[in-house]
């Protein structure tokens, strides 16, 4: 499973308990909120968690972005997509990429999703 990487300091984070164990970077729902483990967790341990940021590179399914383009987080995927069907709204493409990349460059904004 791929990770997203935090590429700037601007996020917003909270505390939850990890309810599985959990690597850096790993990208989860937490009541339907796309959110970013900020440090790897033991299931039960309270840590940070991503919910805002901007600049995060994270696996992205292949095909083309015009930015800026609504992102979405397919969970059984676990990748973003620009597909809205059956996957969660998390924020915007920031970066224009040609459909051969693993990955791209998103604005997580679960505000958006509210």
């Amino acid at each position: 499973m791929a990770n997203a990487e935090l590429l700037s300091d601007e996020i917003k984070t909270f505390n939850d308990l990890a309810a599985a164990d959990l690597t850096a970077g790993e990208i989860i729902l937490i009541n339907g909120h796309v959110c970013i483990a900020y440090a790897a967790l033991t299931s039960g341990d309270e840590g940070a968690f991503v919910y805002q940021g901007d600049m995060i590179e994270a696996p992205m399914e292949a095909l083309a972005i015009n930015a800026p383009a609504v992102a979405y987080w397919d969970d059984t995927a676990k990748v973003f997509t620009t597909d809205a069907t059956g996957n969660t709204k998390c924020g915007v493409f920031t970066e224009n990429r040609a459909g051969s990349e693993s990955t791209a460059v998103l604005e997580l904004d679960n505000s958006i999703n509210l």
